[in-house]
């Protein structure tokens, strides 16, 4: 949910800027622009580094579980053939990849 935040909170705002009446079109796009380079600064390891670290903590705070690396299943041999799969070796290194992957998607195409 902490990495939801990161993205949801910026585009919370923008969308309230953006349904403001007295709002021009030159300040909704200047609006879009710094949000999308807000959300796009949070793509770094020490930033995603520092909200993992924050999480791990709140957990601990809270007396939740810690968090840990899922559970790590194999592929089919039809997608990896004879190479050896990707795991992850931490929970940190696993969720920066999601993190990742939610904030800045590939490209379609």
């Amino acid at each position: 949910m902490q990495i939801a935040l990161v993205v949801f909170g910026p585009l919370e705002l923008l969308n309230k800027s953006l349904q403001s009446s007295s709002a021009s079109v030159s300040q909704m796009l200047e609006a879009v622009k710094t949000v999308k380079q807000e959300i796009l600064s949070s793509r770094t390891d020490e930033s995603f580094h520092c909200l993992f670290m924050a999480t791990v903590q709140s957990a601990a705070e809270l007396d939740l579980e810690p968090i840990v690396l899922p559970r790590q299943r194999k592929p089919p041999k039809r997608f990896t053939g004879t190479a050896v799969a990707h795991q992850h070796t931490s929970a940190e290194e696993y969720y920066r990849a999601i993190h990742y992957s939610f904030i800045m998607p590939p490209p379609v195409g």
